[in-house]
């Protein structure tokens, strides 16, 4: 089952989620019960809207959102990655958007074009963020705020990463 295109972006979620959605989607419905589940369980979805969220929220966060034609028939690779949290996600358009409050990757096409689609959610290294936050955080505090970030980006980038995997069909509904 081919992988159809990957996309990388660093994400710092200041309010601590991100989404993966249809440009056209009407993200708000149901979007309050989506999250409150999300901070219980990594991930949840409105149906229209997939939340994630994050562990910590000063770290930048690894996200890559992966297009696939069908079921991925291989677990990911890289590293030790926990999930998945399965999802649904409807497309109007097929075109997608992941965003947090200040970047976005807006060029990610559903491999199908409008429809319904699945999203696996699989998640590495929140434990380990939050626990290097903790470790620098009163070096991090003695800095000017411009050095402060400049120091987290370039010590510990991508501690906190997530992997997104769509693919046509709904959850046990695979075509």
């Amino acid at each position: 089952m081919p992988l159809v295109s990957s996309s990388l972006i660093d994400l710092r979620p200041s309010h601590g989620t991100f989404t993966l959605r249809d440009v056209d989607a009407d993200a708000g419905v149901g979007a309050s019960k989506a999250i409150k589940r999300a901070w219980e369980e990594v991930a949840a979805s409105t149906g229209y809207e997939v939340w994630v969220v994050r562990a910590q929220d000063m770290l930048l966060v690894a996200v890559e959102v992966q297009t696939w034609d069908s079921v991925p028939d291989e677990p990911p690779s890289g590293t030790d990655w926990l999930g998945p949290v399965i999802l649904p996600l409807r497309c109007a358009t097929g075109d997608l958007i992941l965003s947090d409050d200040a970047r976005c990757l807006d060029d990610i096409v559903a491999p199908a074009g409008p429809g319904n689609y699945t999203v696996q959610v699989f998640y590495a290294g929140r434990e380990e963020a939050v626990a290097a936050y903790q470790a620098i955080a009163e070096t991090i505090g003695k800095l000017p705020v411009p050095k402060a970030i400049a120091y987290i980006d370039e010590n510990l980038r991508g501690v906190e990463r997530y992997l997104l995997r769509l693919y046509p069909g709904r959850p046990g509904r695979e075509p």
